[in-house]
């Protein structure tokens, strides 16, 4: 399936029409698990996925290709996948 998600898509690219476009991104974070809890020094360690949106112009296309498995909302992957850092 992200094979065919994937598919010719570049990674490289930046992900709008124009280079001028701005690129939106929601963030979200999911905390699954307190590690640490240091109260003398204030801080917290804890294990927590991110969530990063984008509507790419060029993943959109993959949409469809999504629709054809069932009750699958959305889709995780290594953010390596589709950007590049």
């Amino acid at each position: 399936m992200y094979d065919r998600l994937l598919q010719g898509y570049n990674r490289h690219a930046r992900p709008t029409k124009s280079v001028g476009d701005p690129v939106t991104v929601r963030m979200g974070l999911s905390l699954t698990d307190i590690l640490r809890l240091d109260e003398a020094n204030n801080q917290l360690t804890v294990k927590a996925w991110m969530t990063l949106v984008n509507i790419s112009i060029a993943l959109s296309v993959a949409y469809s290709i999504l629709l054809q498995y069932r009750n699958l909302g959305s889709v995780r992957t290594r953010f390596h996948s589709v950007l590049e850092c």
